[in-house]
């Protein structure tokens, strides 16, 4: 076998052990003991923040989700951009439903203008933690929890780890660009698990770390939350726990270029803030050069190469789709033993499932590169510029339009809902 054949198998062969591999790593972490039948006669006391700038289209729910927590001690600081953010009336609503009374709805008093809105928000809701509070824990406006989820955050660090995180599994229709993402998520859990890169939109940390002044210092200048938390705490010799039970399912509408602009802002929050980006950049870019000479190669034949490349493609989407099966079984598991379930994937999906493979593979490796290139980003919004490594800037703040609320809200938060800040 000449010498550009066998180079060329071999690194099929690479790319598919590569991902092989992280799929068998994801498997004992789903597997451990449970932390949620932990005894734990007391519980410490959790302050719950969420940061929210206009409606997304799970946010009632979430708030809901977040105001019926089976936790015994626990309040909940709500960040609004404005007075008239958009998530206003789905704040009221939740709110006008929910018995509980630890609940603070606060303005952001100022946006800080070197670092994203959402971490300005965070650093303003960890202000002025209760003396009594021990635990710090962040949470997206898309973040759907169990009612269980605070306990399954708490309980490994009141055990010696310093932050827990879930992630989230995004449960697919039956349209190309859900299944795009469905594919990219089932592939992003299993490196973020291997790089130890958390999910910003649920975690739990004790209360030194985010009052840390160095922490809030990165957060102050940082682009992308995670990230930031992560580089830090890996640093710090700080131990990152990611946490199975608490893997939130997702099922919201994705658009084409909604999940592209999606994967763009994930990349450059790597690329500003984690020093691991050399080592995603690289993986992507060699992944699609690979199918960007694969796929013609098979179709016209170039260089008599078309049963070579096809065994070569057929190793590699073999391991892509093992990678994401063994997410699938792990995450379905995981909601069964819960008392929930996941659906799976219907047969539209298995038909389109070639095409978004292809797609996804040129979608990503655009998507690394724009990221790598771009000096400017707009996020719900906000026109961010970078015009450094670790460094952000907001140049531009433009109001957002109006969305679909609820039926039966008030139009604006009143003064006597949000207390003075």
């Amino acid at each position: 076998m000449p010498d550009i054949e066998v180079f060329t198998l071999g690194w099929f062969a690479l790319i598919a052990i590569l991902h092989f591999g992280l799929a068998v790593r994801l498997i004992p972490v789903f597997l451990r003991t449970s932390h949620q039948k932990t005894e734990i006669d007391t519980w410490p006391s959790v302050m719950a923040i969420i940061v929210l700038r206009g409606g997304d289209e799970l946010l009632e729910e979430t708030l809901r989700c977040l105001l019926s927590q089976d936790y015994p001690d626990y309040h909940l600081r709500i960040i609004l951009d404005s007075e008239t953010d958009p998530a206003t009336p789905f704040v009221q609503n939740a709110l006008r439903d929910s018995k509980m009374k630890n609940v603070e709805v606060m303005v952001l008093p100022e946006r800080k203008s070197t670092c994203s809105g959402k971490n300005s928000g965070i650093l303003h809701g960890s202000e002025n933690l209760p003396s009594n509070c021990e635990i710090a824990a962040i949470f997206d406006g898309d973040a759907v929890l169990h009612p269980s989820c605070f306990k399954e955050l708490v309980a490994p660090l009141m055990e010696g780890s310093d932050f827990t995180n879930g992630n989230r599994w995004y449960s697919p229709d039956p349209t190309v660009a859900s299944l795009l993402r469905y594919l990219w998520n089932g592939l992003a859990i299993t490196v973020m698990n291997a790089l130890h890169i958390p999910w910003g939109g649920c975690m739990a940390m004790k209360r030194e770390v985010i009052e840390h002044p160095e922490l809030r210092r990165r957060l102050s200048i940082a682009f992308g939350d995670d990230s930031t938390f992560s580089s830090f705490l890996l640093q710090e010799g700080k131990q990152i726990q990611f946490i199975p039970e608490a893997t939130i399912v997702n099922d919201d509408h994705c658009s084409f270029s909604g999940f592209y602009n999606f994967l763009v802002r994930q990349y450059l929050t790597v690329r500003v803030n984690n020093p691991r980006w050399p080592f995603l950049f690289w993986s992507n870019v060699l992944l699609g050069m690979t199918a960007g000479i694969a796929f013609p190669c098979v179709i016209f034949n170039f260089n008599n190469l078309r049963l070579l490349m096809s065994v070569g493609c057929a190793l590699v989407i073999g391991a892509i789709i093992f990678e994401v099966a063994v997410g699938s079984t792990l995450v379905r598991r995981q909601k069964r033993i819960a008392g929930g379930g996941l659906d799976r994937l219907g047969v539209l999906h298995w038909l389109k499932l070639p095409l978004a493979l292809l797609i996804l593979c040129f979608a990503n490796f655009a998507a690394t590169l724009h990221a790598a290139l771009i000096y400017q980003h707009q996020w719900r919004g906000i026109t961010y510029r970078f015009p450094g490594r670790k460094k952000c800037e907001i140049i531009e703040v433009q109001p957002l339009g109006p969305v679909d609320t609820p039926a039966n809200v008030t139009p604006a938060i009143t003064e006597e809902t949000v207390p003075s800040t």
